[in-house]
């Protein structure tokens, strides 16, 4: 049974933060580290994270923290020419790319 939800239900927007330890994770099943229970255990636990942190703050309406979409995007930007990569903080791991001023990107292969 679904319980009903309030009149003005709570959700979360956009992808849950990644952990420290998954961006460890998909570094080495980017470098072919990782068997393939070994992938879906890694983002099975990543979505459970995400699902528990929305339970313990109260969210009604609970999504999967988009953990399974890294790879959708990251790689758009490795098939794109033009675009400086974003180092992550601390970690100097990739995690976005842009597009700096008054220059053009293109594509390098089949996206």
């Amino acid at each position: 049974m679904t319980a009903a939800l309030p009149p003005i239900p709570t959700h979360v927007m956009g992808s849950h933060g990644f952990p420290g330890w998954f961006w460890t994770a998909l570094d080495r099943i980017k470098g072919g580290d990782y068997g393939q229970t070994d992938v879906k255990e890694t983002f099975d636990d990543a979505t459970q994270l995400a699902i528990r942190d929305q339970e313990r703050a109260g969210i009604d309406v609970i999504c999967d923290g988009e953990m399974r979409r890294f790879f959708f995007v990251q790689t758009f930007y490795e098939k794109m020419e033009g675009l400086d990569t974003t180092r992550r903080r601390g970690t100097g791991r990739a995690s976005a790319s842009r597009c700096p001023a008054g220059s053009a990107w293109s594509r390098n292969s089949s996206i």
